[in-house]
């Protein structure tokens, strides 16, 4: 009777100890500490590739700059005059 007394506590405290490790967690976790650099690089990576992608060409700086011109030419009601306004207005211009 005393060694079953003795080694019950002793399975118990065995088998508890595995699952108590597996409840520490790690002080630093690498991969998820530089997932917001990640992040941060690829967004500023996107908005250079936007601010050159937005940077109108000498093609579209002359068309822009004749637009009153076209406005007189064909009316202000003209689809191809819109639509040259919407693109001059999508490139800043």
């Amino acid at each position: 009777m005393p060694f079953r007394r003795t080694l019950v506590p002793i399975l118990i405290a065995l088998g508890a100890a595995p699952t108590r490790a597996q409840d520490i967690q790690p002080v630093f976790d690498l991969p998820t500490m530089a997932q917001g650099q990640v992040i941060g690089a690829t967004a500023r990576a996107q908005a250079a590739r936007d601010a050159r992608r937005r940077q109108p060409t000498p093609d579209q700086i002359t068309a822009c700059a004749q637009r009153p011109r076209f406005r007189r030419q064909y009316g202000p009601d003209n689809p191809k005059l819109r639509q040259l306004e919407g693109l001059c207005r999508g490139v800043g211009l």
